[in-house]
């Protein structure tokens, strides 16, 4: 297991430092892009590009037709990553259609990390992102608690959307002045949107806050997966499941998200 990184001189642990420690534990996919396009600036983790912008972007703008076998790998793959950085210690905290980046290949890529790393024994935060999901991706909490069923709600949304093409409680529309505080209680409630669709079993569990790990939710995915006869991982490259990234070079168009910009800025 790795020991913890060495803190800088400010008595933080930045993006690069955190990078170098870990790079000899990344998959091989991981290190590929990171040796690529790593920019030597110490402005950020400038990685590969994703030519074809978020998932948010595809499914909303692109006119494109999406199969339900590729939206299905697009749940696992996501999924996927999100198991990859939990099993690091690392927690994402803003989970949503926005952060998925596509390459060229149209693989899922989770990127703009908010959340936590946290120590190897998981006793303390090592660094702290400070930020938390949208009101539509957010586990109501009483308290601003950050852990791995968080993290698994936001991704059972993200799920949803990606199956859906939209976000949950389309009825409460963007502009509605009280739209915040109209979602906050319908979840409170837990009167989840019932609409048909491959995964709600999958997703009503991560609303339910009935996963332990997402490495049971990528389990749960191959099985819809293989019920609707894709053979789990067939669309999925070697490498392809999760990149760690610091803005990706790619110029994104605005458009309302949530009454907020695409990049999912709250």
């Amino acid at each position: 297991m790795a020991s913890q990184p060495t803190m800088t001189d400010t008595g933080e642990y930045d993006e690069h430092t955190i990078v170098r420690h870990y790079y000899q534990y990344f998959p091989a996919g991981v290190k590929r892009v990171i040796e690529s396009g790593t920019s030597s600036t110490d402005e950020g983790l400038y990685l590969e590009r994703a030519p074809n912008g978020t998932i948010a972007e595809y499914i909303l703008k692109s006119g494109k037709p999406l199969s339900l076998p590729q939206r299905l790998a697009w749940c696992r793959e996501t999924a996927s990553a999100v198991a990859w950085i939990h099993a690091h210690r690392v927690l994402h905290c803003d989970i949503q259609p926005t952060n998925l980046l596509l390459d060229k290949d149209l693989h899922v890529k989770l990127s703009d990390f908010q959340g936590k790393l946290l120590a190897e024994e998981c006793t303390m935060v090592l660094v702290d992102g400070g930020s938390m999901e949208p009101y539509r991706f957010s586990l109501p909490r009483d308290n601003f608690r950050t852990d791995v069923k968080t993290d698994l709600f936001a991704l059972g949304c993200t799920v949803y959307f990606i199956l859906l093409g939209h976000m949950i409680f389309p009825d409460i529309g963007l502009k509605d002045a009280e739209a915040w505080e109209r979602v906050e209680e319908r979840l409170k409630r837990k009167e989840w949107p019932r609409e048909e669709h491959a995964c709600k079993a999958v997703v009503l569990k991560c609303w339910e806050e009935e996963y332990e790990s997402a490495e049971e939710v990528v389990r749960d995915l191959e099985a819809v997966e293989r019920e609707h006869g894709v053979e789990a991982g067939a669309l999925v490259k070697e490498g392809s499941t999760a990149v760690l990234e610091k803005e990706a070079g790619v110029d994104e168009p605005v458009s309302e998200w949530g009454g907020k910009a695409i990049d999912g800025t709250q």
